[in-house]
Order: structure tokens, then sequence, then C-alpha cells
């Protein structure tokens, strides 16, 4: 689902705790053996100080680009996109405050929008003008609302993550470090069956983040450049208000004025990052 892929497009950003244009275009990593687990290794180090770097972002600002990847159709969709993101609540505690649009490749209106809430998250298609509703599932003490790939790219600790993960550093070149990572549990299986994550080597950053689904679909998500400078104002997250010629469809009814349920649907167990 695309509202899914939303959520690890902004949990990624959130991560890139700098303003600066984060260096060429990385190349497709290729695999390497798998070190020795029993022993310290290089991506220990590079999986450790990545931890603790996605620990100080506070908000960001950032444009970004969405590649989707039909294996069936053999078709290929471009989308640019503006990402905000905002940590509030306490340190044990952080909710996830996040907005995405998305453009047709070289149009200039807003196609659709993605509003993460806190508690929900909102789906709007300004072709359709249609809202779909999401409620989040309350997270863990000391991680964002979901128990899926998104903790990896958010909240989850490095042993955490090496223990969930088959994770293996593919290579490194001049500017950058390429993790690949594959599920080790049924559910995340079902999800996405290989992705990759490229680092910055000087900083321990994300630069991009690639899925392949079961299905053998792709998505790319390419992250140049990063503002944590601008502050964003906190209202940019208040639930939508919409013009009454937009529909409404809620799993579960937000507090939202204006919003009448069109339909009840069963809210996803998570918001996992699968298209």
């Amino acid at each position: 689902m695309a509202r899914r892929w939303m959520c690890a497009a902004t949990l990624f950003l959130a991560n890139c705790s700098s303003g600066f244009c984060q260096g060429p275009q990385p190349a497709n990593g290729t695999t390497a053996p798998a070190p020795n687990p029993a022993l310290p290794t290089p991506l220990d180090g590079i999986l450790k100080q990545w931890e603790l770097q996605m620990q100080r972002i506070e908000f960001l600002t950032a444009n970004l680009t969405l590649v989707e990847k039909d294996k069936v159709f053999n078709a290929a969709r471009t989308s640019s996109g503006t990402a905000k993101y905002l940590k509030s609540g306490s340190p044990n505690q952080p909710v996830l405050l996040a907005s995405l649009e998305f453009r047709k490749e070289n149009k200039t209106e807003t196609d659709r929008k993605f509003l993460c809430t806190g508690n929900f998250l909102y789906e709007l298609d300004f072709g359709q003008k249609v809202v779909r509703a999401f409620e989040m599932p309350k997270p863990k003490p000391g991680q964002v609302a979901d128990d899926s790939f998104l903790t990896f790219i958010f909240g989850m600790k490095a042993e955490e993550a090496k223990s969930r993960y088959n994770l293996n550093l593919d290579k490194e070149d001049q500017y950058y470090s390429y993790i690949s990572i594959t599920p080790k549990l049924p559910a995340d299986r079902a999800d996405f069956q290989r992705a990759q994550l490229v680092l910055l080597r000087t900083t321990f950053l994300p630069r991009r983040l690639w899925f392949e689904k079961p299905n053998g679909d792709e998505t790319t998500w390419d992250i140049p450049v990063i503002d944590t400078k601008k502050p964003v104002d906190r209202k940019e997250f208040d639930p939508p208000q919409l013009g009454k010629d937009w529909r409404w469809m809620q799993a579960s009814a937000p507090s939202v004025s204006g919003a009448p349920p069109i339909q009840n649907q069963p809210a996803p167990r998570v918001a996992r990052p699968a298209p």
C-alpha cells in the first residue's frame, strides 16, 4: 500500500540530521560474502554510529524522488515529492509527525498526499478527492508507532536490527556504505524479500532506500538533499480540513471536523513498508 511507503520514507528521512547535499548518486550494490557473526566487523561500527545519528533529528524538510517499478507490466512510475518531519512527545515515547506530498513527473500540482498525525495516517487522493484514514498502532516504549521494518529505519537498536534481519555490508566506495537487508521473520518476509540501505561514510546517515517485494516489484526512495535548519510548524500536521466535495473513508473515526465516516473498514495491524 502506498500509505506504508509514506511511513517508510518519512522515517528514512528522519535519520538525516544535517542540511547538505548527500553526495553523488550511489552505485548499484553487489553482494559480498557474509562476515563471521562471532567477531566484530566493520558493519557493527557502522550500525552503531547510524543508531546514534538517528536519535538526534528533531525536524526536517526534504525533496525526494520516488521510483516504482511494476514487474508484471514492465513499467515504472517516477514521482517528485516534498517531505516534512517533526519529532514530538518524550524521548522514551517519540511521536511521528510527518507529511509527504507527491507530484507526477514534470507536473506542479499535488497528486497525492500522506499525513501522519501521530494517531492517524491520512491518504489524500487529489484526483478522486478521496481521503482514507488509518489508525496507527500503539508504539512500544522507546519506539515509534509500528512493529515492522519501519522501526529498523527509525527506532531500532543496532543489536535488535541484527537479531531481526540478515544484514551484510555489500561494499564501500569513496562516499557510501551499501548494506543489504533480508528479513528473518515471516511477517516481514510477507512485506519485502530484499532491501538495500545506502549510508554516507562520513556521517553514517541514509542517502537511499530500496525495497523488492515478494512479487518482484521494486520501490526506490532517493534523497539527495535534506534541510534540518528550517523549523517545521506543528500545525502542518493537524488532521486535514477539506471541502464538502471530498469523500472520507475511515478505518476508525478520527476527531476531524466535517469528516463523517463513509464506511468502516478493519484497521491494518501495522503500517508496514510495502506498496
